[in-house]
Parts: C-alpha cells; sequence; structure tokens
C-alpha cells in the first residue's frame, strides 16, 4: 500500500505485513506509524495502485527490514591526536682543552729524498765564506786544506763528499741512468745506513769542532753561511736516520703520524 510521509510529504510503499506497525521513513528518516488495514472479508489480493499522473509524487518503497536504524551517536567527535612536538637537537659534543687536532705524517716516499737535497746544498754551502770577513774570509775547504787548516775540516769535507756521491749514484740507479750492477744492487738496502754513516761522522766532527773553539776563544767565530751549513747538514743527518727508522718499522706497517693538539 502507498502512504504519505507526514514528514518529508512523500509517497511511500509499505508492505501490507507492517501495517499497524512503527517505520522509518528512508528520506527524511522520521518514524511513522502504518495504519492497520480494514477488515475484510475476502484476503483476495487488492488490484495494483493505478500509475501516477504526470508531475504527480513520486513513490518511494519502503525497505523490508523494518529494524529501527540506530539513533545518530550523540558521542562528541573524536579529539585529534596530539601532535608530537619535534624532538630537541641533540647538545652539540663537549668540548676538551683541546679544540684544533693537527696531524704530521712521516711518509716513506718523501723521507728519502729529504738527504740528498740536504746534501747537496751542503755541498754547495762549503764554496761560500764560513768564517773571517772580506780577504780573510775562509770557507769550508781552505778551513781544512790551507796553511795553519784545521785536520777536523780535512776529514770533514771528504766525508761530505763520500756521502754525496753515495746519495748520487742512488738517485741514477732510481732514475735507471745507471744499470744495476749485481755489487751495487747488493748495498743498496744499506744506502741509508752507509750515508748515515758518512754525514753522522762529519757532524759529529763539526760539532767537536765548534765545542772546542767555543772553550779556547770563548765563542762560535761561523759567520751567517757557516751557521746555514750547520743547519743543513743538521736536516740531512735527521732525515737519514728517519729513513733508517723507516726501514726497520718494513713497508707493510701505517706510516708514522705525530698529532698536536692546539
Amino acid at each position: 500500500m502507498n502512504l504519505l510521509c507526514p514528514s518529508c510529504q512523500k509517497m511511500l510503499q509499505v508492505p501490507e505485513q507492517y501495517a499497524g506497525q512503527q517505520m522509518r521513513c528512508p528520506l527524511c528518516n522520521s518514524t511513522f506509524t502504518v495504519p492497520p488495514l480494514p477488515d475484510a472479508p475476502n484476503l483476495a489480493p487488492s488490484p495494483p495502485p493505478p500509475a501516477p499522473a504526470p508531475g504527480a509524487a513520486e513513490v518511494y518503497p519502503l525497505a523490508d527490514d523494518h529494524t529501527q536504524p540506530p539513533p545518530p551517536s550523540t558521542a562528541p567527535p573524536p579529539l585529534p591526536s596530539p601532535t608530537r612536538a619535534p624532538a630537541p637537537p641533540s647538545p652539540p659534543p663537549p668540548v676538551g682543552d683541546y679544540t684544533k687536532l693537527r696531524s704530521i705524517v712521516i711518509s716513506p716516499r718523501v723521507v728519502p729524498w729529504i738527504a740528498p737535497i740536504a746534501l747537496l746544498v751542503l755541498f754547495v754551502l762549503t764554496f761560500f765564506p764560513w768564517a773571517g770577513k772580506g780577504s780573510y774570509s775562509r770557507n769550508a775547504w781552505n778551513l781544512g786544506f790551507d796553511t795553519g787548516g784545521s785536520a777536523l775540516f780535512v776529514i770533514y769535507d771528504l766525508l761530505v763528499v763520500f756521502a754525496l756521491l753515495v746519495e748520487i749514484v742512488n738517485f741514477l740507479m732510481e732514475m735507471k741512468v745507471i744499470p744495476d750492477v749485481p755489487a751495487l744492487s747488493a748495498i743498496r738496502p744499506w744506502r741509508a745506513v752507509i750515508v748515515l754513516g758518512f754525514a753522522g761522522t762529519a757532524y759529529v766532527l763539526l760539532t767537536l769542532h765548534l765545542v772546542v773553539k767555543l772553550f779556547d776563544e770563548g765563542n762560535i767565530w761561523l759567520s751567517f753561511w757557516g751557521w746555514l751549513a750547520t743547519w743543513i747538514h743538521f736536516i740531512a743527518v735527521i732525515s737519514l736516520l728517519l729513513e733508517v727508522w723507516l726501514q726497520l718499522r718494513g713497508p707493510t706497517r701505517p706510516p708514522p703520524r705525530i698529532d698536536i693538539h692546539s
């Protein structure tokens, strides 16, 4: 049967089996009571309702499920989840007494070249005046081989020449200018030790001569070129000591490093 919804005034189609019961409008969700059917002597089905005229209200079928839908929930909407505050930045690492670190690596590829260069510069400086001024100036060769020269300087000059010659021969062999001779190849691993023997002995003799003159005359008579040659000689001896030390460490170990905190 067709009923008019009292709330939305829409025509609804309700099955007869729900007569006398409460139903809910599927359009406006309002509740109304279906009127009971009149008593009829026979149970013959009623003729179908006439088709609605044009422009008439539309008829909406009512669902067979007469159970009332649950009332709308009156619970408050869920609160939005609180946004998590960003984590505070991690504190900087504690600063100790030292804030800077500098490292000096003793490279096995650089150290072997310091001594040859230093000995070559030292040999050149032997021709510069080490003592005196003007016409009275004397170089390392005059101090040894001139009249009144010192035997210490004679030995010193010869040791410097021998050390430089060994370095030159080794350099020419490294550059393949001189072919590998079995006799020379056998002493190549001991080159630094041999040169250190010559250069170290010469430096000890020079230092001994300066100390003796200091106690005899009360001063050190070397000129600027003499002092420069002395320091260059010292650098050559130190580099040779480092080279011997690196050879004793072996090529498999990492190069030594000196850390300086500032």
